[in-house]
């Protein structure tokens, strides 16, 4: 559509002269009232958009990078731990000296005695291991008192340990026969 210079009045491009006014269409420039539609609009629109979504998904890699807790750093080389340090347990200690025992063997027999001594009476019980194992028989807790086992043939290791009855425990035989 074309405007008449001098009226101002609308009308189709292919009339050589106004309608209101009768002024000639060459005797000024044609306006146009539609604006020119230019295919780039819509992709000036896809790129507008396009680059908001990018901008949208930096922000938000950046608020949860934020966000996040960093590791601690640790400096490069030996890193040396100190040792936790436990509070020092209080272990009843055993009575001095303790008590003597004798071990011996004949054959494939080991007799074990307990023999006189000061601390014999503070003595709870023994505990007996043959070669490792426990020896299920009691050695009594009086001078004289004793036990014999059958033993394995070439050489044994006995083992005594004294419970004492304020708690302390201590070895006081380790013989090999």
């Amino acid at each position: 559509m074309l405007s008449c210079q001098k009226c101002g009045c609308k009308y189709p491009e292919w009339q050589k002269s106004c309608p209101e006014c009768g002024n000639p269409t060459g005797s000024g420039s044609p306006e146009r009232t539609e604006p020119k539609k230019s295919g780039n609009s819509n992709m000036t629109k896809a790129y507008l958009i396009g680059g908001l979504i990018i901008v949208f998904a930096i922000i938000a890699v950046i608020v949860f990078m934020m966000s996040t807790p960093s590791a601690p750093v640790t400096p490069s080389g030996t890193v040396t731990t100190v040792p936790t340090v436990k509070v020092a347990e209080a272990r009843p200690m055993p009575p001095s000296p303790p008590p003597a025992l004798s071990a011996s063997k004949s054959g494939s027999r080991i007799t074990i005695s307990a023999m006189a001594g000061s601390t014999l009476s503070e003595v709870e019980k023994f505990t007996v291991t043959l070669n490792g194992i426990e020896v299920p028989k009691n050695l009594g807790t009086s001078a004289g008192s004793s036990i014999t086992v059958d033993a394995a043939a070439g050489t044994n290791t006995v083992i005594v340990t004294a419970l004492y009855k304020n708690g302390a425990e201590m070895v006081v035989l380790n013989k090999i026969l």
